[in-house]
């Protein structure tokens, strides 16, 4: 019996298994008896919250300054993404990535023909610029930071102090499997990531018929029938260098969530613009 109650929260949309946080420091997920997973279901759902409100001051109010679209209504950003890998490092001292309050967070993968396992190949971070209202977007060489010692250690020093602190709030959408492939991909050097302040802004969204929804159709539900397109979804992500379409497509995955959350309070939460 108990087996079919807690099949039927997993229908619902509740996890069963859940991230454990102790101290801050992220831990491989653990399996929850029923009670626990629906009182800590329900404790991260409304931290969940309390972190998205203290978010909005931070957030473009301008989604126009930030998307555009094509004739065929396919969002595209309004600005050109940073490549980042070994050869320069000199973006870290950028102003917007001077303790950022907010990330927006992505990852794609490839499969490795030698070991046979699916692999981090990018890490797309977007965050709030103060100028125009715009969002600044960098996607990472995860492959060279895996391969080059000194580069990887200098990214996994840079976002361990940076995004994943325990006070920059990273949004992320379904970021389960993300947030695996980093801490695989960096190994060791991951040991002082925390979790405390990762915002999965898919937890907020209602599920249909027990489905959790994708990104693309919270895209197309919040903004109007905008479409997300995933056509280069299942390219070649260990290509180097990236086709421009697969940095616009990386980028907008990462940008977008900045631009969508405070769309989804607003009508499922019923939160009123207030920023203005």
């Amino acid at each position: 019996k108990w087996i079919e109650r807690l099949l039927a929260q997993v229908n619902k949309g509740l996890a069963v298994t859940l991230p454990v946080v102790s101290n801050g420091d992220v831990s491989s997920p653990k399996t929850k008896t029923e009670s626990t997973v629906t009182k800590e279901t329900a404790r991260y759902d409304q931290r969940l919250l309390d972190t998205a409100y203290q978010l909005l001051s931070h957030l473009p109010t301008n989604q126009h300054r930030v998307l555009c679209a094509t004739d065929g209504g396919t969002l595209n950003l309004s600005s050109s993404a940073m490549w980042v890998d070994e050869s320069d490092d000199g973006w870290m001292e950028d102003d917007c990535w001077n303790n950022p309050k907010v990330v927006g967070m992505d990852t794609e993968w490839y499969s490795d023909p030698r070991s046979k396992q699916v692999k981090l190949a990018t890490l797309q971070l977007s965050v709030p610029t103060t100028e125009k209202e715009g969002i600044a977007s960098i996607v990472m060489d995860m492959i060279s930071a895996a391969e080059e010692k000194d580069y990887g250690q200098r990214v996994a020093q840079w976002l361990m102090e940076t995004v994943f602190n325990g006070e920059t709030i990273v949004v992320g959408f379904a970021m389960t499997q993300d947030l695996h492939k980093i801490r695989k991909s960096l190994g060791k050097r991951s040991n002082k990531m925390k979790q405390s302040s990762i915002l999965d802004i898919q937890r907020l969204v209602p599920s249909a018929k027990g489905r959790l929804p994708s990104l693309q159709t919270c895209v197309a539900r919040y903004m109007n029938d905008a479409l997300l397109s995933k056509e280069e979804q299942c390219s070649d992500w260990s290509r180097r260098p990236l086709l421009t379409e697969q940095m616009q497509y990386a980028a907008l995955d990462s940008a977008i969530l900045l631009v969508l959350l405070p769309l989804i309070l607003s009508v499922e939460r019923g939160y009123g613009d207030e920023r203005k």
